[in-house]
């Protein structure tokens, strides 16, 4: 059983942009286990709006999304004011260096290659900048200080070892 929230702490928020919904529930599950609080969105207009509704700590976003193509939604979303500073995680099947490349030049912050490890993406999701939800200033001091005190603590005797 998760140890409650200390009163001072927020629940960070993702939103988790993906067709396939086996994906999405089994990110959905993992998140919330560590944490988070997730909505979903399964095509690039719901992304869009999604992210825009619920201004996330960060995106997940698979790289093959119908409606409107995922890099299309990080560069609307880049030139929103609410969506501008939201740290965007690209999630791809394809894994050669010009989709990383076309991810970063698209406004993603960081990408990861399918099947997702697990273990990997939460020291990611923690090294990301926190996105401040009250002004577009900027980043501050990263997604570490809204998770769980455990959580947090375990990831960081884990990245010891």
């Amino acid at each position: 059983m998760p140890e409650p929230l200390p009163p001072h702490t927020r629940v960070a928020k993702a939103v988790i942009a993906e067709q396939h919904e086996d994906t999405r529930v089994m990110l959905r599950t993992w998140l919330v286990m560590n944490g988070f609080e997730v909505t979903e969105a399964a095509d690039g207009d719901a992304a869009v709006a999604e992210t825009l509704r619920t201004t996330p700590d960060v995106l997940l976003i698979d790289a093959s999304l119908p409606k409107i193509d995922s890099l299309s939604v990080v560069r609307k979303l880049r030139s929103c004011d609410s969506g501008g500073r939201i740290p965007i995680v690209l999630m791809s099947d394809y894994t050669g260096i010009t989709r990383e490349v076309d991810a970063r030049a698209a406004g993603c912050d960081a990408f990861v290659a399918k099947p997702i490890d697990l273990d990997r993406l939460l020291g990611l999701l923690h090294a990301l900048p926190e996105h401040d939800r009250r002004s577009s200033a900027g980043p501050s001091n990263g997604l570490a200080v809204a998770l769980r005190p455990a959580r947090s603590e375990r990831l960081k005797n884990h990245t010891e070892h």
